[in-house]
């Protein structure tokens, strides 16, 4: 298995332990232990809103 379905395995494993998943929860995180594909396709989906919004609101840095 490539490293990072290596790496993707052992975080859901840690992720499903109830303790993380309660110390998450208090921390208002949310569990979504998806694929590295189903997060490559969120991040992409992410990037494209936030620049929209961040060109819309001309947003500039110092």
């Amino acid at each position: 298995a490539s490293l990072v379905s290596r790496l993707n395995e052992e975080i859901r494993l840690i992720l499903a332990q109830p303790d993380v998943k309660q110390t998450l929860k208090e921390q208002g995180a949310e569990v979504a232990p998806d694929s590295p594909a189903q997060f490559a396709a969120f991040i992409q989906v992410e990037a494209a809103k936030w620049a929209k919004v961040v060109q819309t609101a001309n947003v500039q840095l110092d």
